[in-house]
This record gives structure tokens, C-alpha cells and sequence, in this order.
């Protein structure tokens, strides 16, 4: 119904459900389908109305990931930093992040990423802003990136913009994985012949 254009009738016929695990979970369905058909304030609404956590979080994500692709960056981030599941808030935040960043907004952008309290997602963030970044801003990003999250999770930007470092940390784990099995190959027949005796 919510879909349909109603979302009051369809706000109404889910309110009258007994149990509060499938109401919660059918406010959710209509808050999400809501935001999709456009009725963002009332999708906001009763997405407030749900009192499960999880779900609550999962309705509001919902609601700012539709805006996010409607553009009213503004309005998701207010959205998005009331969840208060982590893991959601985050994911949603660097979308914020992202899309400004796609639009050219990157001072605001790296705001945002900066601002995502769990450290991958918040390296992501940076890293996400930092390929779009002029090279100076790019640089701070992803020293702010590596000092947060996993190498790993930099390497698009460190491609783009140091591949050097690149090529000498493949070299230095190259040669590291040399030494281990080296030394792997040398112990190895010995602990062999003191296990025959």
C-alpha cells in the first residue's frame, strides 16, 4: 500500500498487528517502501515509531539511503547520524561522503568521512574522497586513511597517487614470504630426522 501512494492506510492496516516483533517488522517494510515512493517525512515518521533497535536503524537507513540518491545530502546526514546502530550509521555516512565527493564537494565529503566513528569504514570513506581529491588534499586523506584502517583498504588511492609505495611493499612482503620459507625448508628436514630417531 505504501508503495501504491498510501502510506496512511497502509501506516493503519500494519498498526493493527497484535504481535510487537511483526509489527515492528512490518513498520519497517512501510517506512522503507514509503521513503521509495517519495513520502520521505512520513517515511521519517514512522520509522521513529519503531521501537527495535535494529529495525528502527535498518527503516532510517532506508529513508537517508533514498534521499542520498535524490540528492538531499543535507537531510540524510541529519537522518543518518540519529541511528544509532553503528554499523548502519557508518555505512550510510560514507555514502553521504561519497556523493559528495562525486558532486565535487570534497572539503565536505572528507568532513564526513572523517566523522565516521568505525575505523575500516571511515578508511574507506577517506579513501573513497581521496581519488576524486586535488593531489595535495588526496595525500592528507590518505595518510588520515592509512592511520585509521588496513593498508588494504587504501590501495586504490596508493595506486593512484603513490604507486611506488605500492611497488616496494610488494617487494618487501615478496621478500619476507622468501625468508619464511627459507627458513621453512631449512628446519624442516631436520625436525624431520629428530622425529624419525
Amino acid at each position: 500500500m505504501a508503495l501504491a501512494g498510501n502510506p496512511d492506510r497502509a501506516e493503519r492496516l500494519v498498526s493493527s498487528i497484535a504481535s510487537p516483533a511483526l509489527l515492528h517488522k512490518a513498520l519497517s517494510a512501510v517506512a522503507s517502501a514509503s521513503a521509495h515512493a517519495g513520502h520521505l517525512t512520513q517515511a521519517e515518521r514512522i520509522a521513529r515509531a519503531i521501537s527495535d533497535a535494529p529495525l528502527k536503524a535498518k527503516a532510517l537507513a532506508a529513508i537517508a539511503r533514498v534521499m542520498v540518491e535524490s540528492g538531499a545530502l543535507n537531510e540524510a546526514e541529519r537522518i543518518s547520524r540519529s541511528i544509532t546502530e553503528p554499523l548502519q550509521r557508518a555505512r550510510i555516512l560514507g555514502e553521504i561522503a561519497h556523493s559528495h565527493a562525486g558532486s565535487g564537494v570534497t572539503a565536505r565529503a572528507a568532513e564526513i568521512a572523517a566523522s565516521i566513528p568505525e575505523p575500516a569504514k571511515r578508511a574507506k570513506a577517506l579513501t573513497a574522497v581521496a581519488l576524486v581529491a586535488d593531489a595535495d588534499r588526496a595525500t592528507a586523506l590518505m595518510a588520515e586513511a592509512l592511520c585509521v584502517g588496513h593498508w588494504s583498504i587504501c590501495l586504490p588511492a596508493l595506486v593512484r597517487f603513490a604507486p611506488e609505495v605500492v611497488t616496494a611493499l610488494g617487494a618487501e612482503s615478496l621478500r619476507v614470504r622468501d625468508q619464511e620459507d627459507t627458513a621453512a625448508a631449512a628446519d624442516g628436514p631436520s625436525e624431520e630426522r629428530a622425529a624419525n630417531r
